[in-house]
């Protein structure tokens, strides 16, 4: 669709996109502009999205934080909710000597 000529429709120029791939900040700029509104809406309503869209919505929260290194605080707030395909498991079974309960968090089937 940018060779037809309709690709400022769907994000920023072409030449926008040349000046962003060594200049970071302009990098972070467009990412906040085009995908972080994409991820609220779909994160929004991820408790009732269907597999596609939640999967979705997992794979984007993953390409967010580890390829992107978001640090916008209110999409990491949202982040923090969505379950993330290669994120480690948190070892918190005992803390000061006191064991706490590990919570699971299963959606449509899947435990993550």
């Amino acid at each position: 669709k940018r060779a037809a000529g309709m690709g400022n429709i769907f994000g920023p120029s072409e030449p926008e996109l040349k000046a962003s791939e060594e200049n970071m900040p302009k990098r972070h700029q467009i990412i906040e502009d085009t995908l972080l509104p994409l991820f609220d809406t779909m994160a929004d309503d991820f408790e009732n999205a269907t597999d596609r869209q939640s999967t979705l919505c997992s794979a984007l929260a993953t390409v967010l934080v580890k390829t992107f290194s978001i640090r916008n605080t209110q999409a990491i707030s949202n982040i923090e909710k969505i379950p993330m395909f290669v994120s480690k498991e948190k070892k918190r079974e005992k803390i000061f000597g006191l064991r706490v309960l590990k919570k699971n968090l299963t959606v449509k089937g899947h435990n993550f």
